[in-house]
């Protein structure tokens, strides 16, 4: 009879491999006409509701078997596996943890129950899981990809990266690991990195302004790591030590294998923290001698470098410490740009009055680049409207009117202002739009605020400008004087 129920259940299975889950169900259910406890046929035919969907069916045969075989591992994996999809969830991860304790090397339950709990954001758990399913299989594609693409939900970029080039080791051609690691790293790093690493007008004045104050007894505190270049700089110079913080998981690590090429690694420690949480004596041995940071943007305060540098001066580094850029220089000038101004604005096209158009725009947006790569003329001579002093605390950009003088007849399109960093009493480099090309760093390019509407101006008339900095932009509204 074993022999006959048996064949049954094979025949049933081979009929809904078939996709003929009539006659799968009519064989299993003959299975059970002739012996309604046997296990296997309640498996199968249970397995069949699953598979269309027939979730309560399922569920009634899978509790007929742990009903018969109540320490029946593959009972709860499949009875797991129904709850799951009727997203009964606590029910489902119960059911599978317990087929794991009574066969602790069920795979296809290690499998199930990682996918479960990723699926529903139990990212840490789901690692153990698929570390679990890891160890049992042994090398996979497709667990190292699972397994980096929670770790990259957590937010640890390093061990997502480090994870799909394991699955990329055991399979080179596995598509879904090459296309989520090539979006990591588009979403996180951001091209202007290599521009600013190849910006040999940014990085000869920081290398040359660090060589004069940096000393053998130097302790040297970065914020901001990225490639490692800055602090680099810093070991080459002779400091005794240089701890440098980046709060890019994926950057720190990358930066840590960087200075390890170049030979720093005994001199330079990358932290991955804010500046903010760096405290002393966990991550500095004492209120440094020396701060060098670049995290600047386009407009200076952008990337909260003022509150950085105010937070670091305060309480991790020595009084009368060095900062390196000492401060920075505002510049701005008027400018007439028809080519910008068509970005932002619209009149007319072809005789059509498409101005309506413009109620879609901010009243006074900003364009960041370098203007240079557009037709541009100055209607006035550079004007610095502010001079600040990182190590004095003197870090404040205020609303303020200012009085300039037009040099050329001309449409006022917008107001291009860029900044000097001092690098020490020597050195400078600037972010401007003129002077020799060669000296002018190009990684930034320059704040232009918009006017709109255009204004009509003419030599010697004064230009009233009223700006208005933020955070993030500088607006400026502009008018000739009566």
């Amino acid at each position: 009879m074993a022999m006959q129920l048996q064949n049954f259940v094979q025949w049933g299975l081979a009929k809904a491999a078939e996709g003929d889950w009539q006659a799968a169900q009519q064989s299993y259910d003959q299975a059970l006409w002739i012996n309604p406890r046997y296990v296997d046929a309640y498996l199968a035919r249970g397995m069949a509701y699953l598979q269309q969907g027939n979730f309560d069916q399922a569920l009634a045969d899978f509790n007929q078997v742990l009903q018969l075989e109540p320490m029946s591992p593959t009972g709860y994996y499949h009875r797991g596996c129904t709850y799951y999809a009727q997203q009964q969830v606590e029910l489902s991860l119960a059911d599978l943890r317990q087929a794991i304790a009574l066969d602790a090397k069920f795979l296809p339950a290690y499998q199930q129950l990682a996918e479960v709990l990723h699926n529903v954001g139990l990212y840490p758990e789901a690692i153990s899981a698929y570390e679990n399913w890891l160890s049992l299989a042994g090398e996979s594609a497709e667990i190292y990809h699972n397994l980096a693409v929670a770790y990259r939900y957590l937010g640890q970029l390093s061990k997502a990266v480090q994870y799909f080039q394991l699955a990329l080791k055991v399979d080179p051609e596995y598509m879904p690991a090459r296309e989520a690691m090539l979006s990591l790293y588009q979403e996180n790093i951001q091209s202007w990195h290599y521009w600013m690493m190849n910006d040999t007008a940014r990085n000869l004045p920081y290398q040359e302004a660090i060589a004069n104050y940096v000393t053998p007894d130097s302790l040297v505190l970065e914020i901001g790591t990225g490639s490692g270049l800055l602090a680099m700089m810093a070991a080459k110079s002779g400091a005794k030590q240089v701890i440098t913080c980046e709060t890019e998981d994926l950057i720190a690590a990358q930066s840590r294998q960087i200075i390890k090429t170049n030979g720093y690694q005994s001199q330079i420690q990358v932290i991955n923290k804010l500046s903010h949480d760096l405290v002393i004596p966990d991550d500095l041995p004492e209120p440094a001698d020396i701060l060098i940071t670049e995290i600047f943007g386009a407009w200076l305060p952008s990337e909260g470098a003022f509150e950085a540098i105010a937070h670091a001066v305060k309480h991790l580094l020595k009084p009368n410490a060095k900062v390196i850029p000492s401060g920075a220089n505002f510049y701005l000038m008027a400018i007439e740009c028809p080519e910008l101004h068509q970005r932002y604005w619209v009149d007319q096209s072809l005789g059509f009055d498409l101005s309506g158009f413009n109620e879609f725009q901010y009243p006074r947006p900003a364009f960041i680049g370098q203007i240079d790569q557009h037709i541009y003329r100055p209607l006035s001579d550079p004007y610095c409207f502010a001079q600040l002093d990182f190590g004095g605390g003197q870090m404040e950009l205020t609303e303020q009117m200012i009085e300039v003088p037009v040099i050329a007849d001309g449409q006022l399109h917008g107001i291009c202002t860029w900044f000097d960093l001092l690098l020490d009493d020597t050195v400078m480099l600037t972010t401007g739009c003129l002077g020799d090309i060669e000296k002018r760093s190009r990684s930034w390019g320059q704040l232009t605020a918009m006017i709109s509407p255009a204004i009509r101006v003419k030599t010697n008339e004064i230009l009233q400008l009223h700006l208005l900095p933020c955070l993030s932009m500088l607006e400026a509204i502009a008018q000739i004087q009566p």
